[in-house]
């Protein structure tokens, strides 16, 4: 089981070409989805992931910008195996799409700090008056926290922060509308007797409801950390 993980990262979207902007070691782009259909089931066959710009987030490794922070704790010599995800982008507005695909061969979690799977990351919310701007955290993960009853095999991961929950049973329709996720399992959660493989998740974010605009004709730069 891994420890968590964070990308730094800063997302460009928009109808513009590549080519008018300068090169830049801290962005990538979303590419337009224009018209193509993603089916959120947690398995990546569309062909606009194929063409999606992807990152490499390599733990302990310098893969070069955007990259990861990384940092080692709770005996990480007792870890399985390291981080080495694919994560890719896309925009459909006003949807952010971000795929995970990350080898792994004990996926799960516990109810204690960062002894789990999953993805922690914020967008800076642009629709706040406050500055500096508020960061608005996304965590979908197997911790359990205050649950270790809900350690067992096949307990799904949980949203919390931004329109979610630490209870997923608990989520309304309107926080599922503003961020939602699939995932596929190769393997089998919370439960170690064979090794598991890998999980990829296809997410979506309303960005919108972030003060974003995929649709303004000079692009849109959504900061994502």
């Amino acid at each position: 089981m891994k420890n968590l993980w964070v990308i730094l990262i800063v997302l460009i979207t928009g109808s513009i070409l590549f080519a008018q902007y300068p090169q830049r070691e801290d962005v990538i782009w979303a590419r337009l989805l224009d018209g193509e259909t993603i089916t959120m089931d947690g398995v990546l066959d569309e062909p606009a992931w194929s063409k999606a710009e992807s990152l490499l987030v390599w733990y302990g490794s310098n893969t070069g910008l955007p990259q990861s922070g990384y940092v080692g704790e709770f005996q990480p010599a007792s870890i399985k195996d390291s981080l080495k995800a694919t994560v890719k982008f896309l925009a459909d507005p006003p949807y952010l799409w971000i795929a995970f695909d990350i080898p792994d061969s004990s996926i799960g979690g516990t109810a204690d700090w960062a002894r789990w799977d999953g993805i922690l990351m914020s967008i800076k919310d642009h629709a706040s008056p406050d500055r500096p701007t508020l960061a608005n955290e996304f965590f979908f993960s197997w911790w359990y926290a205050n649950n270790a009853d809900k350690v067992h095999p096949g307990t799904p991961p949980r949203f919390i922060g931004t329109f979610g929950n630490f209870d997923d049973t608990t989520r309304t329709d309107d926080q599922r509308a503003a961020w939602d996720a699939r995932w596929v399992i190769k393997g089998q959660t919370n439960e170690d007797s064979t090794p598991d493989t890998s999980w990829t998740v296809e997410m979506r974010i309303d960005a919108s409801r972030l003060g974003y605009d995929f649709t303004k004709p000079e692009g849109e730069m959504v900061e994502l950390n």
